[in-house]
């Protein structure tokens, strides 16, 4: 298994609605931008909504890369889940 890379003090930022009604309980994907550049150049409607900051921590890896092995998708998915599941 490969080695957890910690990086300290890492930020996105999230439409504040989304981040207050919506992330982590709906089945839809909320972006999290690196920059606030990128958050308004993808004319997103934070805007109007407003921004979040979130501080980005690792917690565990759960799937090391594959490169070249080509493992199917569902094993590759069925280890995942396994070993998030692990506390």
């Amino acid at each position: 298994m490969g080695k957890l890379n910690k990086k300290p003090n890492v930020y996105g930022y999230i439409c504040a609605t989304d981040w207050s009604h919506e992330f982590g309980g709906a089945s839809c994907s909320h972006k999290i931008y690196a920059n606030l550049a990128d958050l308004f150049k993808d004319d997103h409607c934070a805007v109007r909504c407003g921004i979040m900051r979130v501080k980005i921590e690792t917690d565990k890896l759960i799937l090391d890369h594959d490169m070249g092995e080509k493992t199917p998708k569902e094993l590759r998915l069925k280890e995942a889940k396994e070993k998030d599941a692990e506390t």
